[in-house]
Protein backbone atom coordinates (compact mmCIF):
# COMPACT_ATOMS: atom_id res chain seq x y z
CA UNK A 1 0.00 0.00 0.00
CA UNK A 2 1.17 3.22 -0.78
CA UNK A 3 1.97 5.71 2.15
CA UNK A 4 -1.10 7.75 3.48
CA UNK A 5 -3.93 5.33 2.52
CA UNK A 6 -3.51 2.73 5.23
CA UNK A 7 -6.51 6.13 6.46
CA UNK A 8 -8.80 5.52 3.58
CA UNK A 9 -11.93 4.21 4.63
CA UNK A 10 -11.93 2.46 1.32
CA UNK A 11 -9.09 0.07 2.04
CA UNK A 12 -10.07 -0.42 5.69
CA UNK A 13 -9.79 -4.22 6.91
CA UNK A 14 -13.15 -5.84 8.58
CA UNK A 15 -11.97 -4.75 11.90
CA UNK A 16 -11.31 -1.00 10.90
CA UNK A 17 -14.41 -1.13 9.07
CA UNK A 18 -16.11 -1.97 12.41
CA UNK A 19 -15.76 1.32 13.88
CA UNK A 20 -18.28 3.12 11.00
CA UNK A 21 -20.94 0.56 11.84
CA UNK A 22 -24.46 2.99 12.52
CA UNK A 23 -22.91 5.39 9.84
CA UNK A 24 -24.38 6.45 7.18
CA UNK A 25 -20.53 6.94 5.47
CA UNK A 26 -20.49 3.20 5.03
CA UNK A 27 -22.83 3.24 2.56
CA UNK A 28 -21.16 6.33 0.64
CA UNK A 29 -17.51 3.55 1.21
CA UNK A 30 -19.09 0.48 -0.23
CA UNK A 31 -20.68 2.94 -2.90
CA UNK A 32 -16.97 4.16 -4.07
CA UNK A 33 -15.64 0.60 -3.80
CA UNK A 34 -18.13 -0.85 -6.48
CA UNK A 35 -18.22 2.42 -8.82
CA UNK A 36 -14.21 1.67 -8.46
CA UNK A 37 -14.38 -1.83 -9.47
CA UNK A 38 -16.92 -1.36 -12.23
CA UNK A 39 -14.16 1.48 -13.66
CA UNK A 40 -11.66 -0.66 -13.29
CA UNK A 41 -13.11 -3.78 -15.31
CA UNK A 42 -14.05 -1.69 -18.00
CA UNK A 43 -11.25 -0.40 -18.72
CA UNK A 44 -9.67 -3.66 -18.30
CA UNK A 45 -12.05 -4.87 -20.91
CA UNK A 46 -11.28 -2.44 -23.41
CA UNK A 47 -7.44 -2.63 -22.91
CA UNK A 48 -6.63 -5.90 -21.47
CA UNK A 49 -3.53 -4.57 -20.80
CA UNK A 50 -3.63 -2.18 -18.61
CA UNK A 51 -4.62 -5.43 -16.35
CA UNK A 52 -1.29 -7.12 -17.00
CA UNK A 53 1.03 -4.04 -15.90
CA UNK A 54 -1.87 -2.47 -12.98
CA UNK A 55 -3.69 -4.71 -10.25
CA UNK A 56 -6.94 -3.60 -9.19
CA UNK A 57 -5.59 -2.56 -6.07
CA UNK A 58 -2.76 -0.41 -7.57
CA UNK A 59 -5.61 1.03 -9.82
CA UNK A 60 -7.65 2.02 -6.52
CA UNK A 61 -4.87 2.98 -4.86
CA UNK A 62 -3.63 5.38 -7.57
CA UNK A 63 -7.35 6.64 -8.20
CA UNK A 64 -7.93 7.81 -4.60
CA UNK A 65 -4.61 9.25 -3.93
CA UNK A 66 -5.62 11.68 -7.05
CA UNK A 67 -9.31 12.32 -6.23
CA UNK A 68 -8.97 12.83 -2.00
CA UNK A 69 -6.76 15.90 -3.36
CA UNK A 70 -9.29 17.50 -5.94
CA UNK A 71 -11.86 20.00 -5.06
CA UNK A 72 -14.86 21.67 -6.52
CA UNK A 73 -15.36 25.21 -7.71
CA UNK A 74 -18.04 26.98 -9.99
CA UNK A 75 -16.86 28.32 -13.13
CA UNK A 76 -18.89 30.39 -15.19
CA UNK A 77 -21.83 28.92 -13.33
CA UNK A 78 -20.77 25.13 -14.19
CA UNK A 79 -19.62 22.96 -11.25
CA UNK A 80 -16.02 21.53 -12.20
CA UNK A 81 -13.45 19.62 -10.38
CA UNK A 82 -9.66 20.98 -9.92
Amino acid sequence: MQPGLDDFPLFFNEDERSWLEGSPFIAFVDEEIENTRYDYDLIVKELPEIGQLYTYRQYAEAKFLVTSRNFGVTIDGKDTNI
